[in-house]
């Protein structure tokens, strides 16, 4: 391609004063000769795609313009990602949990999260759901099934595992596959990359959920079932039937039959048996081994329990004996053996101690946090301790569990509730304390994990008591809170719609229950006092409940850490503030003013003084701040501090000073916001003009940029911080407008003030600017991208727009890349990039 050289002035209105090169930018160079594809209507790029019609139909393309596939169909999310937005991380080994299938004609792809080609569309079927078979399967979950021409594989992580030479694969345990060829099943090992059992089975079973992986597959032969090994050697011969039950891995197996009657095999000695045999001759005296050493023995049908040194602790007499020494909680524990004698449970012990009898009708199981045995007799729920002992009184129903947290306690006690005579009862299985049925509900709200106490009720009044039934606080209230960031020791209590609070430890009234509103406040972990309101009026009280500054005050203000401020309100102005130490309990005046503004400062506040002035004053010492700020008058204005500084005005000038009063950006500027992430914006006034000059500032008081920028009028100063960037301006040279532009936190001018309106990405690196009725882009290293050329960019004010980017040109829209250079692509019309 030729050069073009042209004179730095006839592309000054594109390009920028002070041109440096005599080549013009890749768009406006001579364009490559390449045919342009046109089509009716085209969206924007996302992830390297975009949605065109043509003809009535919708596909995506890519950056060349060429169709790469139709349609969006299934899959784990429900769009591309943004250029901005990452990817979830994919743990190593899987597929990754998001991404997109595509259809292109009648084949399947899928794309992942940000537009990367997992599967190109070109399958016929691809099953991504194939089921995770048992927790330490760590393959089946990361890989699809894909058929291509009627065969099929399977793709993981690293591709696909099998050749596509198979009319249906299977599963088998991650390494070896099941594969049908002609008709018939063999098992192909993708370690060795070959058929090690061969294609001449009709079917072949095996444990997948088992947790450990067996050596053997069930193979069907002539319509009989056999067991061969991953070396083709066949261990049990082809002729059984079999059920894919009681299914395992081991050397025991229970799944085949002969003739209707299920055989025991044994693969490591050979031997099989019947099972009815096994399990019915009364002469067999198998033993099983139990849990700790114990070991459980069969006598003429009969079972006994033996100990570790092989003593008789359980004569031969149960129909059923177990122990598991079971420490989840599903299971009986140690030292506890359930029994079973005709068709009735019990529980002995170890020695061979009976602990209950066995007379009732369901195996015990453990509950209430493992103190309480639980079993039926007749119908009716039988509740036993660990003694064996009933803890239920005669004739108890409506049996139920309350949970309850003690205080300065993790443990969680599980109570068991009954009701007696229509009266309400419960008993605590850590304590073996019943309490009496004596209250008409228990409440089991459950609003905090944490509650302490039993909710009880007599009649329509609400008390609570603690586990073991002392009472708490008395049933004389409509309602009893007690919250988590409230003193433990106090409960809220409402009665008659008022409210108040109960002292626990001293069993008293705190404050009485005549309160709109109560709420507890203090220092660190300790409670100090109360704020009191009633109607539209607060004060404080003591949590001793003795009031120690009157309900008149209109609202409050915390200052530091252990002062509040209060005033009362005259007419709509707060008047009479007065400071509370909430350390000492003290109340006292501040000094004469017309009022008080916050510091945002340690135990600062602003006094405004009578005399119209303004001054720091400490709450804590109770002395006015002094220093230079003071010198020679007080300012008229002080600003809550912001980064350690406060905006202040003094004799018609802004400066800024620290909380000791000292002076540490100088009295120069007209005007300026405070410090927001280390900037303050400040301007200038400009001696005989209307115009005034502003820049950016550091805390030290250094120009980041520089007082060079023409302020807009009655523009709101804040608004100069904008999506991260300082806004710029200059007059434009026909005074008749303000032109943008923007600079970094650092000060650098990516985008110079020259352009009428700045649209900056919210998904990329990009600013898109106006100039007159034109717009082009700018990229974050401030080089125009896209001069001020085209009619329309679609999206400019949510900021959804990057690289490739719709440009309208006249009557169509063209895409400009990165480098400015166009696509070979032509739409007539913009539409979505998802066709919903």
């Amino acid at each position: 391609m030729n050069n073009i050289y042209v004179f730095c002035g006839l592309i000054y209105l594109f390009i920028s004063p002070g041109c440096t090169s005599n080549k013009l930018t890749a768009s406006q160079q001579e364009p490559v000769q390449q045919d342009t594809i046109k089509y009716e209507a085209g969206s924007r790029f996302i992830r390297g795609f975009a949605r065109v019609e043509q003809d009535s139909s919708s596909f995506y393309i890519n950056q060349d313009g060429q169709r790469v596939f139709d349609q969006f169909v299934i899959g784990n999310i429900s769009r591309l990602l943004e250029p901005n937005e990452e990817p979830r991380p994919v743990p190593e080994g899987k597929l990754p949990r998001y991404f997109k299938k595509v259809r292109k004609d009648s084949s399947l792809g899928v794309l992942n999260s940000t537009g990367d080609w997992l599967l190109k569309p070109k399958y016929d079927v691809i099953d991504t759901h194939l089921p995770k078979y048992n927790v330490l399967d760590t393959h089946s979950s990361s890989l699809w099934k894909v058929t291509e021409n009627g065969k099929q594989s399977y793709y993981g992580p690293n591709g696909f595992v099998l050749p596509f030479k198979f009319d249906s694969v299977k599963y088998l345990d991650g390494r070896r596959f099941d594969v049908k060829k002609n008709g018939a099943w063999g098992i192909y090992d993708t370690q060795t990359d070959k058929i090690i059992i061969p294609a001449k089975y009709q079917a072949f079973d095996y444990c997948r959920t088992c947790l450990g992986k067996g050596t053997y597959v069930f193979a069907k032969k002539q319509g009989k079932w056999g067991i061969l090994n991953f070396d083709n050697e066949v261990l049990i011969p082809f002729e059984y039937e079999h059920r894919d039950v009681y299914m395992q891995s081991s050397e025991r197996v229970k799944t085949l039959y002969k003739n209707g009657q299920q055989m025991i095999i044994n693969l490591k000695t050979g031997v099989i048996k019947p099972a009815s045999k096994l399990e019915e001759d009364p002469s067999d005296k198998r033993t099983v081994e139990l849990a700790d050493g114990f070991v459980k023995k069969r006598q003429n049908g009969k079972w006994g329990l033996l100990n570790p040194i092989g003593e008789l602790v359980l004569p031969y007499k149960y129909d059923f004996i177990d122990y598991n020494a079971d420490s989840s909680g599903f299971l009986l524990p140690a030292p506890f053996v359930p029994l079973s004698k005709d068709s009735k449970s019990g529980i002995a012990d170890t020695t061979g101690a009976i602990i209950v009898p066995s007379q009732y009708d369901q195996p015990f199981r453990l509950a209430y946090n493992g103190h309480l045995f639980l079993s039926s007799q007749k119908g009716q729920k039988v509740v036993l301790d660990k003694t064996g002992q009933s803890v239920l009184p005669d004739g108890a129903t409506d049996l139920g569990k309350y949970t309850i947290t003690p205080l300065l306690s993790n443990k969680v006690i599980e109570l068991l509730t009954f009701k007696l005579n229509n009266l309400y009862g419960f008993y605590n299985p850590e304590t073996g304390k019943t309490v009496d049925p004596q209250y008409s509900n228990l409440i089991n709200t459950r609003i905090s994990s944490l509650d302490p106490y039993v909710k009880v009720t007599k009649g329509d009044l609400v008390g609570l008591v603690d586990s073991n039934g002392k009472t708490v606080v008395p049933p004389k209230y409509e309602e009893i809170t007690i919250r988590d960031y409230d003193a433990p020791s106090l409960a809220r209590v409402t009665k008659n719609q008022k409210v108040g609070y109960y002292n626990i430890k001293k069993q008293e009234e705190a404050i009485p229950p005549s309160y709109d509103n109560i709420s507890i406040k203090g220092l660190g972990d300790e409670w100090t006092y109360f704020l009191l309101q009633k109607g539209d009026s607060i004060g404080v009280a003591g949590i001793d409940g003795n009031l120690l500054v009157p309900i008149k005050y209109a609202g409050i203000n915390y200052i530091g850490d252990s002062h509040m401020v209060l005033y009362e309100s005259r007419n709509g102005s707060r008047k009479n503030y007065i400071s509370f130490d909430m350390n000492t309990h003290e109340v006292y005046s501040l000094p004469k003013h017309q009022g008080i503004e916050l510091a945002n400062s340690g135990d600062l506040v602003i006094i405004l003084r009578p005399d119209g002035g303004q001054q720091l004053y400490n709450i804590e010492s109770r002395t006015f701040i002094e220093g230079e700020y003071t010198q020679n008058g007080f300012p008229t204005a002080i600003s809550s501090f912001q980064e350690g500084l406060a905006k202040v005005q003094k004799d018609g000038k802004i400066g800024f000073i620290n909380p000791n009063g000292e002076v540490v950006i100088p009295f120069q500027y007209d005007g300026a916001t405070s410090f927001w992430k280390g900037l303050a914006m400040v301007k200038k006034e400009q001696p005989g003009s209307d115009q005034s000059l502003y820049g950016f500032i550091d805390t030290s008081g250094t120009a980041v940029v520089p007082v060079s920028y023409d302020f807009k009028p009655n523009s709101y100063m804040p608004y100069y911080f904008t999506d991260g960037h300082l806004l710029l301006y200059n007059y434009s040279d026909d005074q008749k407008s303000y032109l943008k532009g923007y600079a970094t936190p650092e000060g650098e001018v990516l985008v110079k003030p020259k352009y009428d309106e700045i649209y900056p990405s919210t998904i990329a690196n990009l600013f898109l600017v106006q100039k007159g009725q034109k717009f082009g882009v700018v990229n974050d290293s401030g080089k125009v991208t896209i001069p001020a050329i085209c009619d329309d960019i679609p999206n400019r004010h949510s900021g959804l727009y990057n690289f490739p980017l719709p440009c309208k040109q006249g009557s169509s829209w063209k895409y400009f890349n990165e480098e400015g250079a166009t696509l070979p692509i032509q739409v007539k019309e913009t539409i979505p990039f998802y066709n919903r």
